[in-house]
C-alpha cells in the first residue's frame, strides 16, 4: 500500500516481476485504485475479477525488454510523487518521476555480477531516527 503522505495513497503499487507474459519477458511497476465501499471494505462481486479494471498508473522501460527482474525487486511511491524501483537481480536502482523520467540511478557496483543482488530498497527521510548520529 501506498503511505498515507504521498501521491496516491491507500493505493496499491505492484512490482510486476513479468515472468510468463506473453509478449515477452519484462517487468512493470503498476499502481491501482482498490475497489473500496463507503466504509473504507474492499468489495468484490462473486464471479467476477477482483476489480479495478485498469491501473491508474504504470511504468514500464522504454524499450520493455530492457527492464526484466525476475525476483528480488521492489517499488516505493515518495513524498514528491516520484516511485523509487529496484531491479533486484541487476542490483540497478532507480527514480522516476510520475511522467516516468528517470532522474536518477544507481548500479550495485560490487565486483562480481553474479553476486549484485539487491534484495530492495527503501527511501528513508534525513530525520528518520534511525540515522541519527551519523556523520
Amino acid at each position: 500500500w501506498i503511505d498515507e503522505n504521498c501521491p496516491g495513497g491507500g493505493n496499491i503499487l505492484v512490482f510486476n516481476n513479468g515472468i510468463g507474459r506473453p509478449d515477452g519477458l519484462y517487468s512493470s511497476i503498476v499502481e491501482i485504485v482498490p475497489p473500496l465501499d463507503k466504509n473504507g471494505n474492499y468489495t468484490f462481486t462473486p464471479g467476477r475479477a477482483f476489480g479495478p479494471e485498469e491501473p491508474i498508473w504504470v511504468y514500464e522501460a522504454e524499450n520493455p525488454t530492457d527492464f526484466f527482474a525476475d525476483h528480488l525487486s521492489s517499488a516505493q511511491r515518495l513524498p514528491n510523487g516520484n516511485t523509487l524501483i529496484c531491479d533486484g537481480p541487476a542490483g540497478y536502482f532507480f527514480e522516476v518521476t510520475p511522467n516516468k523520467e528517470i532522474v536518477w540511478q544507481y548500479l550495485n557496483k560490487f565486483l562480481d555480477p553474479l553476486h549484485r543482488d539487491v534484495f530492495m530498497v527503501h527511501r528513508y527521510p534525513p530525520d528518520y531516527p534511525g540515522l541519527k548520529n551519523i556523520s
